[in-house]
């Protein structure tokens, strides 16, 4: 634990759309200024689904392709919908791809390349202009 920061664990269930309810509690309670989680399993989903004006941005890290791992069709569906719907994708490969998402841009990270998607073109515009 980082001092200053709080933690907050939620324990595991195999009933994600409570999972995915109660992540959705903890992030409207804590109204972050930004949200960033993993694509896998879609832990944040109902958060993303709250129109944009009620919520933080939120910023998915494709770490997994529920499509390309041959997941449950329940994973791969409510993946491709939290894509759609997070203000930003970041990934670490080609995944994003298999979800019918515009090819990501590439930015850099620490030296590292970061691919990245972001929500408009415009904002894709300018983060390729400031590179």
């Amino acid at each position: 634990m980082l001092p200053g920061i709080p933690e907050i664990w939620l324990p595991r269930t195999e009933d994600l759309d409570h999972h995915r309810r109660r992540v959705h509690k903890v992030l409207t309670d804590l109204a972050p200024d930004i949200v960033e989680a993993s694509s896998w399993e879609a832990e944040t989903l109902h958060y993303a689904r709250r129109p944009r004006r009620y919520r933080a941005p939120v910023v998915v890290r494709g770490d997994l392709s529920a499509s390309t791992m041959e997941a449950f069709d329940h994973l791969v569906v409510a993946e491709k919908e939290l894509l759609g719907l997070a203000d930003a994708v970041l990934a670490v490969s080609e995944f994003a791809v298999t979800y019918g998402i515009p090819r990501p841009v590439v930015a850099t990270n620490s030296g590292e390349p970061v691919v990245c998607e972001f929500a408009s073109p415009d904002t894709a515009q300018a983060a390729q202009e400031e590179l």
